[in-house]
């Protein structure tokens, strides 16, 4: 709850990813919140700001390690002056900050937040805490909407700047496809991760999400965990190659048999 939900104050969206060592949890911390939850399909890291603010920190940390010979014992001080630098930079082709556009107010500097004195408690006429409410519901709620006009626009030009040379899969429901998704990178084998890519299925589709994604189940198998994968991952199988359904005869019917043949009349 501090170091998550809490960081800035309260979020309205959890976004994570497909890992299954934290996607569940993630999801009963929000159902009993009642906070909205988006998962993001396999493979999709470039839908999480987080990893592109980890790939930004390294960035900062490798040249402090480097001015230092290589130590990196002022990590923790490295990382609160990238993380202020990260949020009070502005969103592409706008002049609003990013901790402006999530939570509404401008960040402090590190070393201004260890310096300042405590807030004063307000005293029994609350008159300080009224006129900030007062302030607050007046221009916030104009600020933000003109904030979230600039974003959706922004992130339009943005995704049909980006799908402007992709051909969306025109996937139905019901279909029955496989995905192609990255192999593990291993150091001793000399598989690498960006350049390898191996089938996964046969799945076949059970809803389309919208936003070229598709949410897919093994084929036949309806009590299967359901997948999210992106459409350019995923690849329509031709009828001609669909698997068989097995045939039901008297050799499928006693390979079944989960006990040894009895004497039948028949």
């Amino acid at each position: 709850m501090e170091d998550v939900v809490l960081t800035f104050g309260m979020v309205a969206v959890v976004v994570v990813d497909a890992d299954s060592k934290f996607l569940h949890m993630f999801e009963e911390m929000c159902t009993a919140l009642k906070i909205m939850f988006w998962p993001l399909a396999r493979g999709n890291h470039k839908g999480n700001s987080v990893e592109r603010y980890h790939r930004f920190l390294d960035k900062t940390q490798t040249i402090v390690g480097q001015d230092r010979g290589g130590q990196h014992d002022t990590f923790i001080q490295n990382a609160k002056t990238s993380q202020y630098a990260w949020n009070s930079a502005s969103i592409d082709d706008t002049d609003i900050s990013r901790s402006m556009a999530a939570v509404g107010r401008e960040f402090k500097f590190p070393m201004d937040v260890e310096l300042s004195a405590m807030p004063i408690i307000n005293s029994n006429k609350k008159s300080a805490l009224y006129k900030y409410l007062r302030d607050v519901s007046n221009n916030s709620t104009f600020a933000v909407s003109v904030i979230q006009v600039l974003i959706e626009e922004h992130r339009a030009a943005h995704r049909d700047h980006w799908n402007k040379d992709k051909d969306v899969q025109p996937f139905e429901v019901g279909d029955i496809v496989k995905a192609h998704v990255q192999v593990t990178s291993k150091a001793d084998t000399g598989a690498v991760a960006k350049l390898s890519y191996r089938a996964k299925g046969p799945f076949q589709i059970t809803k389309i999400l919208g936003y070229n994604s598709s949410e897919v189940k093994r084929y036949n198998e309806l009590t299967s965990a359901s997948r999210k994968y992106k459409g350019t991952e995923l690849y329509l199988l031709p009828p001609t190659i669909n698997p068989h359904k097995p045939l039901d005869m008297m050799d499928a019917r006693y390979l079944n048999y989960s006990h040894a043949p009895i004497v039948s009349p028949l």
